[in-house]
């Protein structure tokens, strides 16, 4: 009994302790990556998460993964697709059901960032979606020559 008392204290001055050092903010889970930090790791969280299948030849260009919340995970993240898989991914987007929802927090990500830009202009097919561990919101857009995946992810 005074062990798991004594465990008991501990653990809740260690809980207090986190809190006060870092002020109920734990921003230090977020973290930024370019396209130079940008691994496969990385995209296949993506993958995970949205459940698509990026072909290989994907390169990752951006990407804010908001670890802070501590509950509600979530990223927003800026992928190019091959020239040559673009039909791939576009029947698979197809393919999705699309579902109506509304976030209130959904576009908070995307004013913490500069690169996040998909235009209504280039938007080429667009889907919103629960995929097996959240919601997912995807844009597929057509910058110049390039094919550009948008996508916004958050867990639920």
């Amino acid at each position: 009994m005074v062990v798991i008392s004594w465990l008991n204290q501990i653990w809740v001055a260690l809980v207090l302790f986190l809190v006060i050092f870092f002020g109920g903010n734990f921003s230090f889970l977020d973290y930024h990556l370019n396209e130079r930090s940008f691994t496969s790791e990385s995209l296949k969280l993506i993958e995970e998460n949205t459940g698509l299948s990026l072909s290989s030849g994907s390169r990752g260009l951006n990407m804010f993964y908001c670890g802070s919340k501590c509950i509600d995970q979530s990223f927003i993240a800026k992928v190019e697709i091959p020239k040559s898989s673009k039909d791939f991914l576009i029947k698979q987007i197809e393919q999705i059901k699309n579902t109506d929802f509304h976030c209130k927090d959904g576009n908070q990500l995307e004013k913490r960032v500069t690169w996040w830009k998909p235009s209504k202009i280039t938007i080429r097919i667009e889907r919103q979606f629960y995929s097996k561990t959240g919601i997912t919101h995807i844009w597929f857009c057509q910058e110049g020559e390039r094919w550009i995946l948008y996508l916004h992810w958050w867990c639920i």
